[in-house]
């Protein structure tokens, strides 16, 4: 069976995360790591959330992470993603989410319904067995306008 890893990178977890690195090199197990994000001022905590205050922290893990795969470890994630992380917090425009442009990948809900974004779980109306070739577009079109809404708020990999 082929599995793979998912770990998000919060303040309080780095130790964490760092055994998981040792777990995915040691057992051949891909993994994909991204940092833990907020959907509104409302719901950032400072023990779980990065700030721009945190950005030589932000450095050290970056400098881990790039270290461990140049040692084996299979992280799936770009290099340009780690590094990317203090301009984002930065509020610097220039971080694309790539779920409105990946080929063969449109995530589904429970229902059926094709849903908005990876992160923020709603839905289109429209539901994937009953999708047109035709549709396609509009659906792709759609996704694309909610990335450039919602991409300053969002480090989606």
């Amino acid at each position: 069976m082929r599995v793979r890893m998912n770990a998000v990178v919060c303040r309080n977890n780095w130790p964490a995360i760092q055994e998981l690195l040792v777990v995915s090199r040691e057992n051949h197990i891909p993994i994909s790591l991204g940092f833990a994000m907020y959907r509104n001022e409302a719901e950032f905590d400072p023990n779980v959330h990065f700030s721009a205050t945190d950005i030589d922290r932000i450095h050290s893990i970056t400098r881990q992470v790039l270290k461990a795969k140049r040692n084996g470890v299979k992280i799936i994630d770009p290099d340009a993603y780690f590094q990317g992380y203090p301009r984002f917090l930065a509020r610097e425009r220039f971080w694309l989410c790539n779920y409105a442009t990946r080929r063969g990948w449109i995530n589904i809900d429970p229902y059926g319904f094709i849903r908005d974004c990876t992160k923020k779980f709603g839905r289109l109306n429209y539901r994937f067995p009953d999708l047109t070739r035709d549709e396609l577009a509009a659906v792709r079109a759609i996704l694309a306008a909610g990335v450039e809404k919602c991409n300053r708020d969002c480090y989606s990999n």
